[in-house]
């Protein structure tokens, strides 16, 4: 009856079936319903095996029916990168080994893999942004189906007790394979009064804490003036040299600021460091006191009252003008001699007292270090239209003009605001070549 299931069984040597005398091997007959096969006993079939995402494949990939009593168990493989392992599959059916029962020629078995919770991580690294706005940046393996559901939480604890949140977003940067790639999350903004104090990102799946993982500035700088293979660092020799002054220097700009504003100051970044290899930049003079500039036609109702490097708390140079109170106001920026133009985040009201009709405002514009010595070009416009002069000035102009009026604490930061200024360039210059 074709309904009856394949049976197998040992044909030896010198059998025969029907008119057909065997002579020379043992064979495996296959007896099904009204017909049958026969097969040498010692055939090697191949097994091919797919969908193993990068795995290695398992070196057992051949059988015979002389194998384990015609039972071959399929062997397992490691978890391939972003999934878990599940077992193997045949025409859709879960399957653990081979029997001669099942087949007769080579087979292909399908890893059956799975992805979720197993394939997420938090990486224990993080890295820094040195020659810009000081970011600190950490690393994160997740599926590209789960990547929507999570949420990146930061919580930067300062040493004075206060706890700044923030919400991080996850940039794709590596992708593993079609499931899982690996992600950025940055922490932007971080003062050099903080270069010790941990960010700690704590990433969730709706209220499921999945992971966290803390770091701080000063643990990145350790960890990179311990580095002596560049391509750790991904430059070359000269890069890493660079790179190391730029760290020192920033190291040397964040301890005199935790000493200026007495803020924690037995854990300044050369405290925590200890001994280490310092190869800080040497301050010799600033230039660019003239940078402070203004040109064009003078407006009686349209003019500036100043300008300054405010470096206490958020560095950045702050400029104040003179405007009617009527006036629809904007204020673009841009380096000289570069196209490149940025409108001013906000136009703030400072005070109404500057005549009859006339108000004081402030614009600003953040510290960005490698950007030190480059003048700034500050225009007023009133309904699209130019208003005035325009005015120019750099952080240099303002530390080149204040350094023999400085006190003693302020001098120190000064000097090592211009030193960052200057590694900061070299080193972006470099990378940018």
């Amino acid at each position: 009856s074709a309904d009856i299931e394949p049976s197998w069984y040992l044909l030896p040597a010198g059998s025969v079936i029907g008119n057909v005398y065997v002579t020379d091997v043992d064979y495996i007959i296959q007896i099904n319903g009204a017909t049958f096969n026969i097969f040498p006993k010692d055939k090697v079939f191949n097994v091919n095996f797919a969908n193993l995402q990068g795995a290695n494949a398992p070196a057992a990939t051949t059988f015979s029916y002389a194998d384990a009593n015609f039972n071959v168990e399929l062997p397992s493989i490691s978890n391939p990168e972003g999934f878990v392992f599940d077992g193997w599959t045949y025409g859709g059916s879960d399957i653990t080994a081979i029997t001669p029962g099942m087949f007769g020629e080579d087979v292909t078995v399908t890893a059956k893999l799975s992805d979720g919770a197993s394939a997420f991580v938090i990486q224990e690294k993080a890295s820094v942004i040195l020659q810009s706005s000081i970011a600190l940046t950490f690393y994160v393996k997740a599926t590209v189906y789960d990547v929507n559901t999570l949420t990146a939480n930061f919580a930067f604890a300062y040493a004075d007790g206060l706890t700044k949140t923030a919400v991080g977003e996850f940039v794709e940067y590596n992708r593993v394979n079609d499931n899982v790639a690996f992600y950025t999350v940055t922490y932007y903004g971080i003062l050099p009064q903080h270069l010790a104090d941990e960010v700690t990102l704590a990433v969730k799946n709706g209220d499921t804490e999945l992971d966290t993982y803390s770091a701080s500035v000063v643990d990145y700088i350790s960890a990179l003036l311990a580095v002596t293979d560049p391509a750790v660092a991904g430059t070359d020799e000269a890069g890493l040299a660079l790179l190391k002054t730029l760290a020192c220097d920033l190291v040397e700009y964040g301890t005199a600021m935790q000493e200026m504003i007495s803020h924690d100051v037995e854990n300044t970044p050369k405290a925590v460091l200890g001994d280490y290899d310092n190869v800080a930049t040497e301050f010799v003079s600033a230039e660019g006191a003239d940078d402070y500039n203004k040109v064009g036609e003078a407006d009686a109702s349209y003019y500036w009252k100043g300008a300054t490097f405010v470096y206490n708390n958020v560095p950045q140079l702050v400029f104040t003008f003179v405007a009617p109170e009527t006036a629809n106001l904007a204020v673009t920026l841009n380096f000289a001699g570069e196209d490149d133009v940025y409108a001013a985040d906000s136009v703030v009201k400072v005070s109404n007292n500057a005549g009859e009709g006339l108000a004081v405002y402030s614009v600003t514009y953040n510290f960005v270090p490698y950007t030190f010595d480059k003048v700034v070009e500050v225009k007023i416009f009133d309904a699209e239209v130019q208003m005035g002069q325009t005015l120019e000035y750099s952080v240099n102009a303002y530390i080149a003009n204040v350094l023999e009026t400085a006190t003693a604490e302020e001098l120190v930061t000064l000097k090592a605001i211009y030193n960052y200024g200057v590694s900061a360039k070299a080193y972006d210059a470099y990378i940018t070549l």
